[in-house]
């Protein structure tokens, strides 16, 4: 008997990198490296890199910490984009396995988990 996989489909995945000066940054991946920026705003530049997005934010974001999962959203991270159906039955299973969440809303309203692996590598689900 096999399971649905509760990731199917994957909408996209988005890299996280953050950056001490957002301008030169820009300067560096939009103009250096020639990347297309399809988003920008005060707090993130969005590039286009073969169909998934390079996300540029500032380093100085405060620390966040809420069922002692304490992370800096400035980390390195993977976001997995869901169907925003699937977004409970993800929060769901990962509960069930006793994975600690961090939930918040990311720029444009949207609701984001924020979770470590085994490694402690810090990984998001974000309801597309």
């Amino acid at each position: 008997m096999s399971f649905p996989n509760p990731m199917d489909p994957i909408l996209g995945i988005r890299f996280v990198v953050s950056s001490s000066n957002l301008r030169e940054s820009v300067k560096f991946y939009g103009e250096t490296l020639g990347l297309k920026e399809v988003s920008s705003g005060s707090e993130f530049t969005r590039y286009d890199i073969g169909g998934m997005n390079l996300d540029i934010i500032p380093g100085a974001i405060k620390k966040e910490k809420q069922n002692q999962l304490a992370i800096s959203l400035s980390d390195p991270h993977l976001v997995f984009e869901v169907d925003p159906q699937r977004y409970e039955r993800m929060k769901w299973l990962l509960i069930r396995e006793d994975i600690t969440l961090l939930e918040l809303s990311d720029l444009e309203g949207r609701n984001k988990m924020f979770f470590k692996d085994p490694d402690g590598n810090l990984n998001a689900i974000l309801s597309g």
